[in-house]
């Protein structure tokens, strides 16, 4: 008989995560305190191979931001956050706003941005092509809104840290509506200071595992990290409690396979810890047969996800695991670059990743000052982790794996498409 998650032990990791820690950006020594709280529960539970591995990383900090818009003959300070490795402005830069709509290559055909600010509706999703445009325009600043959320705060927004090697550019990100204001009142002259700190350093990532009888391996991930601005109750200290809560299940198992619990760093500039540990451990990705990843889950209301990365075996087992435990999850087949799970995909592991949404757009707190533990149901949590540990109790002990240690051709030609485009690889 397992021994099941509750809410009292979500709670209790919460706690130490949102209020004893704080926010963990990359490379802080909130991170650091993170990742050291996930080997210390390691070690309590008994698990075997505890330790940190680290891996360059960029960090940094806002000393300054501050942004205004010219409204008649008085200056409107509207809140912002700058973009993750903004470059700095020299003190304040006064220019006009020019409305770029998405920038796309119409968009941008024809216009003299030299010298001014530009404002985008989106981000730069998967496409480094408009990135390139963008630094390339001659424009002072660039001032972003996720099209995704139409609320009244702004929303942390990066790009791949890849992409930072083709240039850094000046930029922020703010509110929705203030953007909608802007564009229909035509305001087209602003301010913008920026003083961020940005240092080359090193992020953890936290391994610990019961060892199986068998060769074969299973790896069980979240990430310890959060964005700018907010303590990343959801994104992802769900993940990262679920992950310390099947190690503590697991702990006195006996399993065929191996499960390997880790907790990621600086996942916030595209997975970037996953993306070293499967580098750094590239021998032996061969025995790595399965990923379950959990990343932002716990939303009081909304939709349960569960993304297969594999092929249709794998979805109908993905099924068969939601109906037999009771666990109401839309199951999508679905390859993302924007979670752990991609890197292991990359090397043909097949993987399901837990997410929970509440709006069209994601989470209406995704990487706000809102992502806070009230915004979280602890029971929803607890009944997430117990599903998964449904999964690996019957995975970890079956002679055969329902399913195939691959990745369809299908998805396949997406994975090499983002490991190119987004992550810099071949």
């Amino acid at each position: 008989m397992l021994a099941m998650a509750t809410t009292k032990d979500v709670k209790r990791h919460m706690d130490v995560l949102t209020r004893d820690i704080g926010t963990r950006l990359a490379g802080s020594p909130e991170e650091f305190a993170a990742a050291k709280y996930v080997t210390t529960k390691f070690k309590e539970y008994g698990l075997t191979n505890i330790k940190q591995e680290t891996f360059p990383c960029a960090s940094w900090t806002c000393k300054t931001v501050s942004f205004a818009v010219r409204a008649g003959r008085k200056w409107r300070s509207l809140d912002c956050i700058p973009l993750a490795h903004s470059k700095c402005t020299k003190g304040t830069v006064e220019a006009e706003l020019v409305y770029l709509e998405t920038a796309s290559e119409r968009d941008l055909r024809g216009k003299d941005l030299k010298g001014k600010i530009g404002l985008i509706f989106g981000g730069f999703g998967d496409q480094p092509d408009k990135y390139v445009a963008l630094l390339k325009s001659g424009m002072v600043a660039l001032v972003m809104v996720d099209s995704r959320l139409p609320f009244t705060w702004p929303v942390a927004m990066g790009m791949s840290r890849y992409w930072k090697r083709l240039g850094r550019q000046t930029g922020i990100s703010i509110a929705y509506f203030d953007a909608w204001d802007i564009v229909k009142k035509g305001l087209n002259r602003a301010r913008i200071k920026i003083d961020v700190q940005v240092r080359n350093t090193k992020s953890p990532n936290a391994i610990g595992e019961v060892k199986g009888s068998g060769s074969e391996v299973i790896t069980i991930t979240a990430h310890h990290d959060s964005v700018y601005g907010n303590v990343g109750a959801e994104d992802d200290g769900s993940g990262t409690i679920t992950v310390l809560e099947l190690a503590r299940i697991f702990a006195d198992a006996k399993p065929r396979r191996t499960l390997r619990f880790i907790t990621v760093g600086t996942e916030e500039q595209l997975s970037e810890g996953s993306k070293h540990y499967v580098l750094a451990h590239k021998k032996e990705m061969k025995k790595i047969v399965f990923n379950l990843n959990t990343d932002s889950i716990g939303s009081w209301m909304g939709q349960n996800e569960c993304f297969v990365a594999g092929g249709k075996d794998l979805e109908k087992y993905a099924n068969k695991v939601m109906d037999d435990t009771g666990f109401n999850a839309e199951v999508k087949r679905d390859i993302s670059p924007f979670s752990d799970q991609f890197p292991f995909n990359m090397f043909g592991v097949p993987s399901l990743w837990f997410h929970r949404s509440n709006c069209p757009g994601g989470r209406w707190y995704h990487h706000s000052k809102h992502d806070v533990p009230s915004s979280l149901s602890n029971d929803i949590i607890a009944r997430t982790i117990n599903t998964q540990a449904a999964i690996l109790n019957d995975l970890a002990h079956r002679k055969k794996l329902p399913f195939k240690r691959s990745i369809p051709a299908d998805q396949m030609k997406l994975v090499k498409t983002y490991k190119r485009d987004l992550y810099g690889l071949k």
